[in-house]
């Protein structure tokens, strides 16, 4: 008989390690500092900084240092870094949220900056993502300036629905305007119907803000399991905060009696850019927000016949305001990036990038936080320098329980298909059935080797349990909350031996509509704190 699997315990003690960027109020670089000269908080706390180290131009590889408190020798991190830190920069493209002309214009600028930073010998390598109606990894990571060129220019062809849904707005725009135009008194149900008209159009909106933040999740955690100092540079025309303030402020000055800006508060999407900057955060990347809105395309821009007639005065609802920004600019200050917009010299804002590449600080300390959920806070402060700093460092980070790591996992395996299968578990597909109501019924089932699950003697018996995760992402992009069964194991002592050759099959059937399917599952092995993530794609239309 085979031996079974051991239970290992393990006792791991956390070290942090934050990137700290240093300017003066000028804008230079603050260099040859030492670990004195920095304080390290975590939820308020002092920490003793453990490992430290300065990068201080490109390709530079400075030693870690540690200072001793007075009377004590001398000491070094028992950690090492590497001669050459590896940049790991993503460049990300959100197709829904820029027009085309300036996601062209920003890849045009692009190109002086890959021809800059991968040159021959480079220790950089960037990957190239675009998103669409689904997230799409165009190059994977290289350090080949022709590879990512190519890649880039590739993107640069692609078609985009962010103009379409400008005009749209547009369209939107237009409507209420008549509305407002037929209105005969406040109660005659043309403000209703104007507040009606938005919801609709809303809603479509938040669910594509909320697929683009998801998706961007589904990146990071990808990036979570990669060495190296991790930048992630997003290009779009801006994701707001709240995408109905603009269309909800304009109904109210249509309808001055009326209040239609307490509509806009149910689209409040800072719960979702929080959850984005934690999985950042907890991962160790920096976004950069590239903002063009060197143009704003839209029918209104061509034809303001009505505009001017109904709302003089009034700004038209088309993405590309100031209102749209505010989202990556609170992401980029939480993650330690910053903000590139048009208006700033999207030029000299890909200089920055590559200096903030070349001229920081990594400081690593110790945390005792349990794994319970929570959001840690990081505060960083200077002393001694003699001169006002800027500081960009990453604001905090979740430690997150086993139990919501693996459902996250699952969600982005959603967005982003990664198999990893330690269990060597298998998915067999089973015939589909309809049911009543235009539903059918999908059904799988897995095979998971009894040989890999870890089965503790229990009396007559083997006894161990799996835990299954399910989530389904249908072809809209819309996706459900995970699902979590749990099923024990009873294996018999004098059955143990056959059963070590064999599979435990665990069948799941879900009742879903006829559609498209990207179905996300993770078998635990409960005991054996082993899991396995497994993607499915199925066709039921």
């Amino acid at each position: 008989m085979a031996p079974l699997p051991q239970l290992n315990y393990e006792i791991a003690v956390t070290v942090k390690n934050v990137e700290v960027i240093i300017r003066g109020k000028d804008g230079h670089w603050i260099t040859g500092l030492k670990p004195s000269n920095f304080q390290i908080y975590e939820d308020g706390f002092p920490k003793k900084i453990t490992n430290f180290h300065e990068v201080a131009g490109p390709q530079s590889s400075a030693m870690p240092r540690i200072e001793s408190q007075p009377g004590e020798p001398e000491t070094q991190p028992s950690a090492t870094i590497p001669k050459a830190i590896q940049n790991r920069i993503v460049l990300f493209f959100d197709n829904a949220h820029i027009q085309p002309v300036n996601r062209n214009w920003i890849i045009k600028k692009l190109t002086t900056f890959l021809a800059r930073n991968f040159q021959s010998g480079t220790t950089n390598q960037a990957m190239v993502v675009l998103l669409d109606r689904r997230l799409d990894i165009v190059q994977s990571f290289t350090s080949d300036i022709s590879l990512l060129l190519r890649a880039v220019e590739g993107i640069r062809n692609q078609a985009s629905d962010a103009l379409f849904r400008a005009r749209a707005w547009d369209d939107v725009q237009q409507e209420i305007i008549r509305m407002a135009a037929q209105a005969t008194s406040a109660g005659d149900g043309s403000y209703q119907q104007a507040v009606s008209y938005a919801h609709g159009n809303v809603e479509e909106e938040m669910n594509l803000i909320d697929f683009s933040l998801r998706s961007l999740r589904s990146l990071v955690d990808y990036l979570g399991g990669i060495k190296g100092r991790k930048l992630l540079i997003y290009a779009s025309d801006g994701l707001p905060l709240n995408p109905a303030e603009e269309v909800f402020s304009f109904i109210s000055r249509l309808f001055p009696s009326m209040s239609a800006e307490t509509e806009s508060l149910r689209y409040d999407a800072t719960r979702l850019f929080d959850q984005f900057i934690a999985e950042c955060n907890t991962q160790d990347v920096s976004v950069y927000s590239l903002q063009a809105e060197k143009y704003n395309l839209s029918a209104s821009s061509a034809d303001k016949t009505n505009w001017s007639v109904k709302a003089e005065g009034l700004r038209p609802i088309t993405p590309g305001t100031a209102l749209q920004n505010d989202g990556f600019e609170i992401v980029s200050r939480e993650t330690g990036g910053s903000v590139i917009t048009a208006k700033r010299n999207l030029a000299a804002g890909f200089e920055t990038i590559e200096d903030d590449l070349s001229y920081y600080y990594s400081l690593g300390y110790t945390s005792d936080a349990p794994a319970d959920d929570s959001y840690h806070s990081i505060n960083v402060k200077v002393v001694d320098v003699g001169e006002d700093c800027v500081l960009h460092f990453r604001k905090g980070y979740l430690k997150s329980s086993e139990e919501e790591t693996v459902k996250s996992r699952v969600i982005a395996r959603l967005f982003l298909p990664q198999i990893d299968n330690p269990l060597g578990a298998r998915v067999q597909i089973l015939p589909t059935q309809k049911l009543p109501l235009e539903l059918v019924k999908m059904s799988f089932k897995l095979l998971i080797p009894i040989s890999r699950l870890f089965l503790q003697a229990s009396g007559s018996e083997h006894t161990g349990a799996i835990k299954v995760i399910v989530a389904m992402l249908d072809s809209k992009n819309l996706w459900s909350d995970p699902v979590e069964l749990l099923q024990d194991i009873r294996i018999p002592h004098q059955d143990l031996e056959k059963a070590q050759a064999s599979f435990f099959p665990y069948l799941a059937e879900l009742d879903v509509k006829p559609d498209r399917y990207v179905v996300s599952i993770a078998i635990q092995d409960v005991p054996g704190r082993q899991t396995s993530y497994l993607q499915v794609t199925r066709d039921l239309r």
